[in-house]
């Protein structure tokens, strides 16, 4: 009988494809960016005086860093929302 690829080897395939150690390509990215989140945390953990436009606060540059990335992907996110299409004009 002709009978297709069987199923053990599309699984070796798939274990086969990437990865190091046995760990997928996914996973070891996650732990790269947690290890990243934990250095970024303890390496800025000083103290500062920020000055905002109607008040000022003493705070960690960790948080500063955070704010500033979540504002960033809040904006970039907003902007594609109030982007206007331009009526063809034919």
């Amino acid at each position: 009988m002709g009978e297709g690829p069987s199923e053990p080897s599309k699984a070796k395939k798939k274990a086969s494809r990437g990865g190091v150690a046995g760990f997928s390509w996914r996973t070891i990215v996650l732990v790269l960016l947690g290890i990243y989140a934990v250095l970024l945390i303890v390496v800025n953990s000083k103290r500062v005086n920020v000055d905002f436009v109607f008040f000022h606060a003493a705070t960690r540059v960790v948080w500063l860093v955070l704010l500033s990335m979540a504002l960033g992907a809040l904006i970039m996110w907003l902007i594609p929302r109030f982007r206007h299409k331009r009526p063809d004009k034919s």
